[in-house]
């Protein structure tokens, strides 16, 4: 493989052109619950700099303006690696469970499979 965005962030999405950018390569959505993220952002462990406040509230209510406003560009990405599933994969009652090991491991699992299929298609177009 080529190149390597490891982490694009809302920003990526957030724009035409870098949407384009992301279609020459493989992309991945990691869907995790805005529950999960808010508390990350109120306990200080992800950052927000779109959520100012630190009422759980106000901050679960800008996360979901923030995610309604992107997820079009969401919705671009080849695959979709949700926590909910992943936890429920594994056997897990609870979300929290899910390590981000196991996360990291579900993401290379999808990207082989889509190396796989993209190469597939690159020779399906070769001439004969």
């Amino acid at each position: 493989m080529g190149r390597l965005v490891i982490c694009a962030g809302d920003g990526a999405v957030q724009s035409s052109t870098n949407l384009a950018l992301l279609r020459h390569g493989i992309s991945l959505w990691i869907d995790v619950p805005l529950e999960i993220v808010a508390r990350g952002v109120i306990e200080g462990q992800l950052p927000s700099p779109a959520v100012s406040s630190s009422s759980h509230p106000e901050v679960l209510t800008g996360l979901i303006a923030i995610y309604e406003e992107m997820k079009g560009g969401y919705a671009t990405a080849d695959a979709m690696i949700s926590l909910q599933k992943v936890a429920g994969k594994l056997g897990y009652d609870e979300v929290d469970c899910v390590t981000i090991e196991d996360m990291a491991l579900e993401a290379l699992k999808e990207i082989e499979k889509l190396t796989r299929v993209k190469k597939m298609m690159e020779a399906a177009a070769r001439p004969f």
